[in-house]
């Protein structure tokens, strides 16, 4: 792999880190004045010594305890100082990937997000985000290590040229080992990265899986899974331990070693006169520091391949087409929708879903989608709810695109309600407001509509009754309720209804669209259904054959002219 290939893998990190550069750089301050006055402190000892113990100059003891004492204070308040600002930036740039990784998901192209599993998407979300770690603690440390290395290679150096050559010498070594194992490192901590994933994405789908586990009786086969996927981490993880153990094997020696050179040669000229102890303690101090320094500087490289790794998989999404987002805005309302040579399939090896499809909705009337399964109908409400693009031919919202607009702009005007609808694991009422500040009244009038105060009444914490993950205290046919409420307190100009009401019995159903359609009028609303009596009474039935448009009516016209309408009506069901 190149290393500009490597740029592009990582360099969108970059992005996010320049947003906290300003209290990131005072944080490295703090880092440089942490290792110079612990350097201090070191040669301050190197005085008390030889000056104060053994030259007994004692009057000087005062004034080198006060240097002491304010070298000290210095390092412990530039510590403090620098944890303190690490952790603003752990938080601020932790809160921006996380946004920036949502943001991501929600203009992913639909076609794409359907192929990923939800399991490997938080299992790469935590990981980006636990890759901050290596900003505020192996990074620091490292840039901490690298600068002590500097410095003390420099005082080393000065005290005795010799000492330094020996030091070196033994580093090169050590550092080679350390580049060698970090590559290795690097290649074990992918297969840890997505080991982890793969056992995140069984635990959440057998989670989510529990009631077919338990009504297939299939207990073993999931938990083979799970241990299938366990192993595979535990392997990776076990390959990686012995890495490291292999690593201190052959790293340590060189450093003790380097220890005990100093000892040996320091010790020496301490016996023949030539370096004072005072001189002595502070070149093994110093060693001590650098040989520490060293350690951290070649752990930075080992976490930096571990943090690379994270980023790329990451980026893998970060870096992946989103949706391009119009700039315009809808004035005045919507005036016109119009569906024009529309094709869509939603795989390359799939056949067309749509194919020339064009259609010109009433604004402000109510518009059935009927025909034969796979004809197009659900594939033609996601492409104007803007789930989806055309592969080809346009929607066009007043004479303009659809992706013309804002995202934001046409979804506060629309609203699209699915068979089967999604529910947080929260109350009936979060479900239904969605964040937003509405009376209780509107509230109260949402659920009249939708039949849904039928059910609250008997529930004995009302509104605010939980309903577990994904609605699963509630039956299918509150699930759906529950949404079409949640739509109708929104009032969007524009409803599609995609089987909204299919869960519901006839009577429960009738009483639903009798509600919407006084409370609708006026406004354009799109029915995708399967028995008569939700679409016989709508202003336009489009009769859909294909992916194109057969033919198109009142319930009366095409009950008298449709051969395919009279066939559908025969069923007593439109499919």
């Amino acid at each position: 792999m190149s290393s500009s290939t490597e740029r592009v893998k990582i360099g969108w990190y970059l992005t996010y880190l320049k947003q906290v550069k300003g209290i990131y750089s005072l944080s490295l301050l703090m880092v440089l004045l942490s290792v110079v006055s612990l350097i201090g402190v070191t040669y301050v000892q190197r005085s008390l010594i030889d000056t104060v113990f053994l030259n007994k100059q004692y009057g000087e003891f005062g004034g080198i305890l006060a240097l002491f004492g304010v070298l000290v204070v210095i390092y412990i308040s530039s510590w403090v100082a620098k944890d303190m600002l690490l952790e603003r930036t752990w938080t601020g740039l932790k809160i921006l990937l996380r946004e920036a990784f949502m943001e991501r998901l929600y203009r992913m192209p639909t076609k794409q997000y359907k192929n990923q599993r939800i399991g490997d998407l938080s299992s790469r979300m935590k990981q980006l985000l636990d890759s901050t770690d290596f900003f505020v603690g192996p990074l620091p440390n490292g840039i901490e290590s690298l600068l002590s290395m500097l410095i003390l290679t420099v005082l080393i150096g000065k005290e005795s040229i010799w000492l330094l050559a020996s030091i070196t010498i033994l580093s090169v070594i050590y550092t080679g080992l350390h580049k060698h194992f970090a590559r290795q490192n690097g290649s074990i901590t992918k297969q840890i990265r997505e080991a982890q994933s793969a056992v995140a994405v069984q635990i959440e789908e057998g989670i989510a899986a529990t009631r077919e586990v338990v009504a297939f009786h299939n207990h073993n086969w999931e938990a083979k899974k799970i241990r299938y996927s366990f192993t595979s981490l535990f392997q990776a993880v076990m390959k990686q331990a012995k890495l490291k153990n292999r690593q201190i094997f052959c790293t340590d020696p060189f450093r003790w070693g380097t220890i005990l050179l100093v000892l040996i040669i320091g010790g020496e000229n301490v016996l023949r006169g030539e370096m004072s102890i005072g001189h002595f303690v502070v070149i093994y101090l110093l060693t001590n520091q650098l040989t520490d320094a060293f350690q951290g500087g070649f752990q930075l490289l080992s976490s930096l391949s571990e943090a690379k790794v994270t980023i790329e998989r990451a980026g893998s999404i970060m870096q992946m087409d989103f949706v391009d987002e119009g700039v315009g805005s809808i004035r005045g309302g919507i005036q016109q929708i119009t569906f024009q040579d529309v094709y869509f399939r939603y795989r390359e090896s799939t056949g067309e879903v749509l194919s020339g499809f064009t259609l010109d909705i009433p604004v402000g009337s109510k518009v059935a989608l009927v025909g034969l399964s796979g004809c197009g109908k659900s594939t033609t409400a996601q492409l104007l709810s803007g789930l989806y693009a055309p592969d080809s031919g346009g929607i066009f919202i007043n004479q303009q695109p659809l992706q013309a607009y804002r995202w934001s702009e046409w979804t506060s005007k629309m609203s699209f309600v699915m068979q089967e609808p999604y529910l947080f694991p929260d109350t009936i009422q979060t479900n239904i407001k969605l964040g937003r500040d509405v009376p209780d009244e509107e509230l109260h009038e949402a659920c009249e509509i939708s039949q849904l105060s039928q059910v609250i009444g008997k529930l004995p914490d009302g509104y605010n009754t939980l309903v577990g993950e994904r609605g699963i205290t509630l039956s299918g046919g509150e699930r759906q309720r529950l949404v079409v409420a949640r739509a109708i307190l929104q009032n969007p100009e524009v409803l599609i209804l995609d089987e909204a009401t299919s869960a519901l019995d006839m009577e429960t159903e009738r009483r639903i669209m009798q509600q919407l359609d006084k409370r609708r009028k006026g406004k354009t609303t799109i029915v995708i259904a399967h028995r008569l009596s939700t679409i016989q009474n709508s202003d336009l039935i489009v009769i859909m054959e294909k992916g194109k448009v057969h033919e198109m009516g009142s319930h009366a016209d095409l009950l008298e002219k449709s051969l395919i309408y009279q066939e559908l009506m025969n069923r007593n069901e439109v499919p």
